[in-house]
């Protein structure tokens, strides 16, 4: 199965974007947690969104062993029952964890989305909403349902259908039921919040474009044009964000709704290519979000400068506020005005 051509070549470069993937995750968080500029709620949220990336990329470098070794299992005559148990076990471990991670990957895009948001289009309700307990809670959701969605699946993809020959998707010809799992999955933990994220950003866009307009009309400086402008760049490196998303881990569903169907059908070669490709899709999306920093998000690229180079960063290194602190300055500056 993994003679193939293809399947190595697409295995090599899953490898190759997860390791430079994990690195610039790695970068981002170690930029976060050491620049207190960057100490706010929004930039906490892309931390966790930077942990979860991480986290999925490394469990793919797992990927050639775990595969290797139920590889070797399927092809060895002796002690059959019990190795292909143990690497079809293993497998749907790692498979379980892989696309939790992936669900809360898109959850974490959304969770951050909504705080900007909220920050945006009801700018005095964003402090009174972000208290520590509800954004705990927010996290701990965006954690724990993925893992609890994905779990049915695999559970039965153990016990009850153990497999055979490698493949992680029994037939759903002669078990119609097993098209809920993928779903459900494809449903909760990737249409809802995308739908979600295309109706908050037509929000804040619609809400930008007329703060704008405000503004230009009555001339208005300071402040309020620096919260909007500081809201612009956070809403156009989240819009990237989210289309590389979507760009990516669509195809990553179709294959599963796919594979999930014609699997009988199709051949081994066939199957495993398309699986490894939905990998390597779902990898490069974890990936390609450290680059959307660095290009788009000018607080994140220049407190990397300054983390790199101090004497860079003393000098270039500006305050990269959240929502509800600017919002703060701005108040402030209309009380003054008015007084």
């Amino acid at each position: 199965m993994y003679s193939s051509t293809s399947s190595t070549v697409l295995l090599y470069m899953e490898e190759i974007t997860s390791s430079l993937g994990f690195i610039g995750n790695l970068l981002v968080s170690v930029t976060i947690l050491r620049t207190k500029s960057l100490h706010n709620l929004t930039n906490y949220l892309i931390l966790n969104l930077a942990i979860v990336d991480s986290l999925y990329l490394l469990s793919t470098t797992f990927d050639p062993w775990v595969k290797w070794t139920n590889t070797e299992s399927n092809n060895t005559d002796e002690n059959e029952n019990t190795t292909m148990n143990v690497g079809h076990v293993t497998l749907q471990l790692l498979m379980h964890v892989q696309y939790s991670l992936i669900g809360t990957s898109t959850c974490s895009i959304a969770l951050v989305t909504f705080e900007c948001y909220m920050g945006i289009v009801y700018p005095l309700q964003h402090m009174s909403y972000f208290i520590k307990w509800k954004v705990a809670l927010l996290l701990l959701t965006v954690w724990i349902v993925p893992f609890i969605l994905e779990l049915p699946a695999t559970i039965v993809y153990i016990f009850f259908l153990p497999s055979t020959q490698y493949t992680v998707y029994p037939t759903a010809m002669n078990q119609p039921w097993l098209w809920l799992f993928p779903i459900i999955s494809s449903g909760v933990l990737y249409l809802v919040p995308v739908g979600a994220l295309i109706g908050m950003y037509a929000r804040i866009l619609q809400n930008l474009k007329l703060h704008a307009r405000i503004f230009r009309r009555q001339g208005i400086i300071g402040p309020p044009q620096e919260l909007s402008r500081a809201h612009h760049r956070v809403a156009r490196t989240l819009i990237l964000v989210t289309a590389a998303c979507i760009i990516l881990i669509s195809p990553t569903k179709i294959i599963c709704l796919y594979l999930t169907a014609q699997a009988p059908r199709s051949s081994p070669a066939s199957k495993q290519v398309l699986l490894q490709l939905s990998f390597l899709l779902s990898a490069a999306n974890s990936a390609i979000n450290p680059i959307l920093y660095a290009l788009k998000y000018k607080p994140m690229r220049r407190a990397f400068r300054g983390m790199i180079c101090p004497c860079v960063g003393s000098r270039s290194v500006e305050s990269s506020e959240s929502g509800s602190e600017m919002q703060t300055k701005v108040l402030k500056s209309q009380e003054k005005s008015t007084s």
